[in-house]
């Protein structure tokens, strides 16, 4: 089945460092067999949490138990990135002129006590 396109129209072109090597004939997607199920995880994982996917959604798409498909989002491990921020300089300047003294009232009230 090719990663990309989720179609079974395939053919093997050969082998690269002893791996299986695919060629989709729907999108022309080349793929090894190795690699493809950490992809499939990556993908399934995304699918779950940034497009909000339930398990049986994914399970009826990929035609897996719900219980396959809750594995591999357990055992998808994300690219930890470490953000380096930058340092930034801010210069604010403000004036203060000092309490309003000629406050408008609101309406309904008045100013006599």
């Amino acid at each position: 089945m090719c990663p990309s396109c989720r179609k079974n129209n395939t053919k093997k072109v050969g082998k690269r460092l002893g791996i299986q090597r695919y060629k989709c004939l729907n999108c022309n997607a080349n793929f090894s067999s190795k690699r493809r199920p950490d992809k499939l995880q990556e993908i399934i994982f995304k699918k779950y949490i940034y497009k909000r996917q339930t398990l049986s959604d994914l399970a009826e798409e990929y035609k897996k138990s719900s219980r396959w498909i809750q594995k591999q989002i357990f055992n998808y491990e994300p690219e930890i990135r470490i953000h380096k921020p930058r340092a930034i300089i801010l210069v604010c300047d403000a004036t203060f002129y000092g309490k309003r003294k000629d406050e408008m009232p609101l309406e309904g009230t008045s100013l006599e006590p």
